[in-house]
């Protein structure tokens, strides 16, 4: 996280990448400081979530026993092409 105290103050620094050094960017300090770290824990906890999200579907995709959901697909066709007598 970005949120530094020193003192009784906060200060907030976002990082970035310049070539291959890693840099501190001071944003602001107090109240905005621990907004900014509230604000960057939440959209950790979204993407984490989406993440989540992604992954279970792609499982209910591939099915229970792993198998893909086209060949699936295959197989209904297939049984769907059958004549019932």
């Amino acid at each position: 996280m970005g949120l530094e105290r020193r003192g009784n103050t906060y200060y907030y620094y976002r990082k970035e990448r310049r070539g291959s050094r890693v840099v501190s960017v001071y944003e602001g300090k107090g109240s905005f400081a621990r907004l900014m770290a509230q604000f960057e824990d939440l959209r950790k906890a979204e993407e984490m979530v989406n993440n989540e999200c992604v992954q279970k579907l792609n499982e209910v995709e591939r099915g229970p026993a792993g198998r893909d959901r086209q060949q699936d697909r295959q197989g209904v066709l297939r049984i769907e092409g059958v004549k019932k007598l």
